[in-house]
């Protein structure tokens, strides 16, 4: 009897944290559907030499009913720098986020994400790519 409170606590266990885990990995990209609508949210440099700066702009339309802000744009980590469009977006307008890779000293895999903190809500952009060794050169 213990044995199968025990299996049964330990379940619900297991499944609270699936819950809460799907919960949180769902916030990443909480802004509305109906706010901004982006080009694309990930992009791929495919290979860059070492030393180069690899920069994409994401380019997106307001598409709401309302202007939107964009407060904020963190990088998740100091290699990636992003820029964007600082005044309000007004309905039907057109905006951007410009990262920058600074892949100096980063040989190999990267994937870098930039969370996007607005009016409305947040979404995350991702570069991802992979940085040629220039000492395999």
């Amino acid at each position: 009897m213990l044995k199968n409170n025990m299996i049964k606590s330990i379940t619900i266990l297991i499944a609270f944290i699936c819950i809460n885990a799907i919960s949180v990995l769902a916030q990443d990209n909480n802004l509305p559907e109906k706010t901004l609508k982006f080009n694309e949210i990930e992009y791929d440099f495919g290979q860059i030499e070492e030393g180069d700066i690899a920069t994409h702009v994401f380019e997106f339309k307001n598409i709401s009913k309302e202007k939107i802000t964009i407060s904020s744009v963190k990088a998740s980590c100091g290699c990636t720098t992003p820029d964007w469009t600082k005044e309000p977006i007004k309905k039907k307008g057109n905006g951007s986020i410009t990262a920058s890779y600074n892949s100096a000293g980063r040989p190999g895999i990267f994937q870098k994400s930039l969370t996007v903190f607005t009016s409305k809500g947040q979404i995350v952009l991702t570069i991802k790519g992979h940085v040629i060794d220039k000492k395999t050169q």
